[in-house]
Parts: structure tokens; C-alpha cells; sequence
């Protein structure tokens, strides 16, 4: 889902998202050390899950700047993850920020 709109995701469900999806493989990993048990590991993704969306909707919002509260380490992880985001059709994401931009202002 798109951020904003009636059905889309804001910020907050962003922020949870992209955090759990660090998150959920490190417990993958680290959870079969602990216990054998799917169950168990089920559970504690859901748990890491639930965490993820507790911090992401509870923390205070940030002033249009989504990802403001996450440290650098996670900015670039996130940022190295999604290497295509921003890069449609070849435009950088900060031109094509401006030519939608443009486009609202024309239709005004």
C-alpha cells in the first residue's frame, strides 16, 4: 500500500513496517538457538511484530520526516534495502517529488 489516503498506510504503520522488517529475521535466526519449537518462534515473531507497530504508533510523530526518530545505522539499512524505491521510470525520487509537485500546483 501507498502511504496516505483512505485505504493506504501513514507514517506510523510505515515507521512499524520497516522496522519489523529488520526485526523479524534476526529473531528467525536467533529463536532456534533458544527453542526447536515452530509454535515458540511463531509466537515470538508476533510478539517482535506487535513491538514493532506498539513503538511504531506510540512513538511521537515526526514533523513530516517519517524516518527522523530511527538511527542512522537503520536509515541506511533501510535506505540499502530499497534500492529501487524512488527511481521509476529512471527520474530520482527528489525530481519526481517536483514534477508532482508541479503537477498539484498546476491543477490548482
Amino acid at each position: 500500500r501507498k502511504p496516505g489516503g483512505v485505504w493506504g498506510m501513514n507514517g506510523a504503520e510505515k515507521k512499524a513496517l520497516d522496522i519489523s522488517f529488520l526485526i523479524t529475521p534476526v529473531v528467525n535466526l536467533a529463536m532456534p538457538a533458544i527453542t526447536k519449537n515452530p509454535p515458540d518462534i511463531f509466537w515470538a515473531n508476533l510478539v517482535a511484530l506487535g513491538a514493532c507497530y506498539g513503538y511504531g504508533f506510540l512513538s511521537p510523530d515526526d514533523a513530516g520526516d517519517d524516518d527522523a526518530s530511527l538511527p542512522a545505522p537503520i536509515k541506511f539499512a533501510l535506505k540499502a534495502l530499497d534500492f529501487g524505491a524512488g527511481r521509476e521510470r529512471g527520474a530520482p525520487m527528489e525530481l519526481r517529488e517536483k514534477m508532482e509537485e508541479q503537477a498539484r500546483l498546476e491543477q490548482a
